[in-house]
């Protein structure tokens, strides 16, 4: 069982916190910051502050991933996922070996990734999102618009324009099914991916799933609509779809969840915002709450 042992606080209003990674031996621990433009390390013992890099210093802007990037949606697609070179040496993440993209547009926009015991499989959820109406989701689009026309880049701009056009006649000809699970591909030595995915753990309710972790056969998964994070056993129930420990104190939306490696310990973002009829409202703060990192400690069984 994991307790809430640490909550460390946002001082800026909606700045959300995607992701967090430990060091390989567990004694630190890093999380983004999107609008902040920065990644905070912290000591995993004491909690406190190690360094903070920041924007231009680091040329950060609005990190989403710690250490290495994923990308869940393409400006023109659904999203897709790639595997690239690494040089363990150097640390170099280099050219693209594999990539798959047109399956993504039945399954919804690929999310969190991670690799089984020895690598032989990659876990990736995806997740659809229930539309907002009305004036709230006009005013997102139109910031969405004006960020990209202030840039100058006026090439995305119209990109993003048709894209937003297509996707609105594609929905009102067949409304999109809502959609959530796990895809896993086999995954060679070279990097290479199965074509399609082996097996599909869907989730029959709504839950849209974000980041995944597995240490060992501990699989974590964030649960943003309903506020939980759930820890399964990936030998004891492989189709991930009851799991053997639920967390829910402090959690509003949780978007990252990773495990230290020994497993003492497990560090999740908390995205502070108000979800309403399972709509996330992304600009919108969720009562009593702000965006935070809470650490849970493992307690003596």
């Amino acid at each position: 069982m994991y307790k809430l042992a640490t909550t460390i606080s946002s001082e800026i209003a909606l700045n959300l916190i995607p992701e967090v990674t430990f060091h390989p031996d567990g004694s630190k621990f890093a999380v983004s910051h999107q609008q902040a433009n920065e990644v905070v390390v912290y000591d995993s013992r004491s909690r406190g502050v190690v360094r903070t890099f920041r924007n231009p210093d680091a040329g950060i802007d609005n990190p989403h991933g710690v250490l290495a990037v994923t990308y869940c949606q393409n400006v023109e697609g659904p999203g897709a996922v790639v595997t690239y070179r690494f040089n363990e040496e150097t640390g170099a993440i280099s050219g693209a070996i594999d990539i798959r993209e047109a399956c993504f547009s039945d399954y919804g926009q690929p999310k969190g990734v991670a690799f089984s015991r020895h690598g032989a499989e990659m876990f990736i959820t995806y997740a659809t999102q229930k539309r907002m109406t009305g004036l709230t989701n006009y005013a997102r689009r139109v910031k969405a618009a004006r960020i990209l026309w202030r840039r100058r880049n006026l090439a995305e701009f119209f990109r993003f324009m048709r894209s937003r056009a297509a996707n609105r006649l594609a929905r009102m000809l067949s409304p999109p099914a809502l959609k959530n699970g796990i895809a896993v591909f086999a995954m060679d030595n070279n990097g290479e991916l199965s074509d399609v995915p082996i097996r599909m753990l869907e989730r029959a309710n709504f839950c849209r799933l974000e980041n995944i972790d597995i240490v060992g056969d501990t699989v974590i998964l964030c649960d943003t609509i309903n506020g939980r994070v759930y820890l399964h056993d990936l030998i004891q129930d492989p189709q991930l779809q009851t799991p053997i420990h639920e967390i829910a104190e402090s959690v509003v939306l949780p978007h990252g969840a990773k495990l230290s490696p020994d497993g003492s310990m497990l560090v999740v973002t908390n995205y502070g915002l108000k979800v309403e009829n399972q709509v996330i409202h992304w600009m919108t703060p969720a009562q009593g709450y702000t965006n935070s990192v809470l650490v849970y400690d493992l307690l003596p069984s």
